[in-house]
This record gives C-alpha cells, sequence and structure tokens, in this order.
C-alpha cells in the first residue's frame, strides 16, 4: 500500500490565518499586501451581503451565490454534534465589499476557520485549521496518478472521488479490512454515485502527484475552463465533512463525505 499523507509539501499557497492579528481571524498574508492577481477570487466584488444567523457553511453558500461563476471554494470541516456546538454567525449587513474582504469577516466571526488560495487563484479554500492540521485528514493523502478520460458528470468525481484517486481508494479499503477484522464485515457498505437523465459529457483530467484537496479543485477549475462543453449555468465548487462516528465502519472513527457545493 503507497498512501502517502502529507509526506510531501503542496505547492505553494497563500494562507489566511489568525496569525498576528487575532481579532481579525483571518489575516492575509499576501492580499492585504496587494499581492493578489486581478483574477483572484479574494478580489471579486460584492454588492451586498445579508447574513442573519448562519454556520460557516451556510454562511459561504450565501457568498457563493452572488456570483457563482467566479466565487469557486473547496470548503472542509469536522461534524462532532455530540462534543461541539455550532457557531453562528449573526447579523451581517455589507455592502460593496471583496469576497476577500467578506471572507475575512466570517473567519473572524468563526475563528476556528481560515481560508487560502493556491497557485491559480480562481478557488479559495476554507478549512477548519484544527483540520488541516491533522495528518490523518483524507484531502492530505497524494497520489501519484489521477486520470480520467470518458463520459462522466464531474459531479460524480467530486462526490465519489474516493473511487477514482487509486491512492485514496486503496487507503480507505485498507482501514476498512482492519476494522471488519476486529468487528466483522458489515451487510453492505454505503457509496454515492450522482445519476441523471442527461447524458454524461466527455471529461479528460490528467493529473500527476497532487493531494485529495488539490485534485478537487483541478476538477472545479476544470469545469469553469470548460463550462459551456460541460453545459453547465455555472462552475462546481466542493466540500468536504469527517462526520465523527467512533462505530462507523470506515476505521476512520467516522465517516468522510465529499459534495458539490
Amino acid at each position: 500500500m503507497h498512501c502517502q499523507i502529507g509526506k510531501r509539501p503542496a505547492p505553494v499557497s497563500r494562507v489566511w490565518t489568525l496569525a498576528a492579528v487575532a481579532s481579525l481571524g483571518c489575516f492575509a498574508n499576501g492580499w492585504l499586501f496587494g499581492f493578489g492577481e486581478s483574477t483572484s477570487v479574494l478580489n471579486v466584488s460584492v454588492e451586498e451581503y445579508i447574513l442573519d444567523e448562519a454556520e460557516m457553511q451556510e454562511a459561504l453558500g450565501i457568498l457563493r451565490g452572488k456570483d457563482p461563476k467566479r466565487i469557486l471554494i473547496g470548503f472542509e470541516t469536522i461534524k462532532d454534534r455530540p462534543k461541539s456546538q455550532p457557531v453562528l454567525i449573526r447579523g451581517l449587513h455589507l455592502r460593496n465589499q471583496t469576497v476577500g474582504q467578506i471572507l475575512q469577516r466570517l473567519c473572524s466571526e468563526d475563528p476556528r476557520y481560515a481560508f487560502e488560495v493556491m497557485s491559480d487563484p480562481r478557488i479559495v479554500n476554507v478549512y477548519l485549521t484544527s483540520a488541516r492540521s491533522d495528518p490523518r485528514n483524507l484531502l492530505h493523502v497524494r497520489v501519484s496518478r489521477f486520470d480520467v478520460d470518458g463520459y462522466i458528470r464531474p459531479q460524480t468525481l467530486v462526490v465519489s472521488i474516493d473511487r477514482y484517486a487509486p491512492e485514496l481508494r486503496d487507503y480507505l479499503n485498507e482501514k476498512r479490512r482492519e476494522h471488519w477484522a476486529r468487528t466483522g464485515p458489515p451487510g453492505a457498505f454505503p457509496g454515492s454515485v450522482l445519476s441523471g437523465d442527461a447524458p454524461a459529457p466527455k471529461v479528460s483530467i490528467h493529473l500527476r502527484d497532487l493531494t485529495i484537496r488539490e485534485i478537487l479543485n483541478a476538477i472545479v477549475l476544470y469545469t469553469s475552463d470548460h463550462r459551456d462543453a460541460l453545459g453547465f449555468s455555472f462552475p462546481l465548487s466542493w466540500k468536504y465533512e469527517f462526520i465523527v462516528d467512533p462505530a462507523a465502519p470506515t476505521g476512520l472513527g467516522g465517516q468522510p463525505k465529499w459534495d458539490i457545493f
């Protein structure tokens, strides 16, 4: 088994963390100093952003809805309801702000989260800082070859990334086998595949030596670059949730879930 989790550094990114300005929640160590490209999602202008009360995921959904063709988001979180109460962001009414400014405000309201843009600044990743630093995070799994060439919905690649990324698939299968050796195999294991009446478009994606997070970002950018050919009104975004459950048959201490956003 050749799964690698976090052993090699990812491409250079710009990270927004608490850093030296704790009251801001998310500190832009590049963008605040003028390093943002004109194409950066952080520079997209939002005329009005109103939020009465919501958790981070819903708040980001509202933000994405302001300009779904240009506001591309990857979101990662952990759900552990018995141990943690939801953090609600309340009472925001912002006018003529950039996406970066709005994200900065959201992260100041819920400082568990930070955000970053990678080498292609058209997509921003918002993440729970405790999850990002966890070496067991499945998004850290590094994939040597990710090849898709055929008729398939890009949504399916996101939702079922564990079926198409060989190292991730092998790692999850190994953890399941270890769990089954201790507890006995379950009757069935849940999975997700999107289907529909419309024919799947032709998709050609070939990636090398990237993490699962980077592959998901690349799929989103593919749907942006090929939106018309795919028949999409707007590109995809992605989210990853790890739902804590010590009894889960995954052997991971919970259930991982990828979805479109």
